[in-house]
């Protein structure tokens, strides 16, 4: 308060972020958890280890920007995140 913070907005502050502290992390956990995929296992791990290795030699391959190889890049996202999905049930 004495760098200019006016004391009708800082004092508020001083009293509402302790409760986000305990109320956001697990708001951000829920949310990530809708683009984030974990996989558990070692025969799991095994396969996506196999996969994540083919889908970075299809970017590689990337660099020459064709059309063909953009589409086979985004085919790849979408089917390693669709086997994530499969190897977390």
């Amino acid at each position: 308060m004495g760098n200019g913070l006016l004391s009708d907005l800082g004092l508020p502050l001083m009293l509402f972020i302790p409760a986000l502290a305990d109320y956001l992390p697990g708001c951000l956990d829920t949310r990530a958890l809708a683009h984030v995929r974990i996989v558990q296992g070692e025969a799991a791990l095994g396969q996506m280890r196999r996969f994540v290795a083919l889908h970075q030699s299809i970017q590689a391959l990337d660099d020459h920007a064709t059309p063909e190889l953009d589409r086979a890049v985004a085919l790849s996202h979408h089917l390693l995140w669709d086997l994530t999905g499969l190897l977390t049930q």
